[in-house]
């Protein structure tokens, strides 16, 4: 049915509607679901919480677009993910998300998030309103990345930039104020004023960034290789463009569409 903004809201309506059980799983095709998760997902749904909400991690890469896409998903999004569970902010995912339908239907269901293409935010806030929480789960979603060209990695993630603009400005500050290459670059410059090496304290701030970031899939055991410091650099290279290119635009291309943005209501 084309009722919604987002394909997303819009394709699965006729099931939605057909469905007669009380706990509802949006997943992406390209997520796999791991023996036994589903039900320690739908326990995590206790008294309170409409929503909850797993993860994704990227997995089986393939060309070094792909691997950049992976250190998007598998340290910059989950991180900040986690980070907004642990303050208390619930947000939503598009990856894998089983919600109790009687909180949903009473958050005014489909129809509520049909205005915006972030429907995963727009339907967090929307249970918010009906005294719902959205939980991160500690279950990961596995997503399957496969092969990636640049052109597609570049404008999901200008995507999802203007998105967070539109509906998290908190979240669109942090992406620069949090990011390796600006960081290295204040760096840069507060060394410059007391004399040292703005290239030197540049490149060593870049380096200790990255490694961080390698300790860190280290200790989780997660998918890397040896190129991964050079996904995570790029990646943060990137992020400052298309911070500054999300400030003003007032539409995203999905899947050779454009499609308008509005803010969550």
């Amino acid at each position: 049915e084309a009722f919604a903004a987002s394909p997303t809201v819009a394709n699965p309506a006729g099931a939605n509607a057909m469905a007669r059980h009380p706990v509802l799983l949006q997943q992406d095709s390209n997520i796999r679901l791991e023996p036994g998760q589903l039900r320690r997902l739908v326990a995590e749904l206790s008294e309170g919480i409409g929503l909850v909400v797993a993860v994704p991690l990227g997995i089986a890469a393939e060309g070094f677009a792909a691997k950049v896409e992976r250190s998007f998903l598998i340290v910059y999004l989950v991180g900040g993910r986690l980070g907004g569970s642990a303050l208390g902010l619930g947000c939503g995912s598009p990856q894998r998300r089983p919600g109790g339908r009687a909180a949903r239907d009473r958050a005014g269901g489909l129809v509520a998030i049909a205005h915006t293409v972030g429907e995963d935010h727009a339907l967090a806030l929307a249970l918010a309103k009906v005294g719902a929480r959205t939980v991160i789960s500690g279950e990961v979603a596995t997503q399957i990345i496969g092969r990636r060209d640049p052109t597609t990695v570049w404008e999901r993630q200008l995507r999802w930039m203007i998105l967070r603009r539109v509906e998290n400005s908190a979240a669109f500050v942090g992406e620069f104020v949090f990011n390796g290459v600006i960081a290295a670059v204040m760096a840069g410059i507060a060394a410059s004023a007391a004399g040292w090496s703005f290239p030197a304290v540049f490149v060593l701030s870049i380096l200790a960034w990255i490694a961080v970031e390698g300790v860190f899939l280290a200790l989780k055991d997660w998918q890397r290789s040896k190129t991964t410091p050079l996904a995570i650099f790029v990646r943060d290279l990137a992020v400052p463009v298309l911070w500054a290119l999300a400030l003003f635009r007032r539409e995203v291309i999905w899947r050779g569409q454009r499609l308008p943005v509005r803010a969550a209501r």
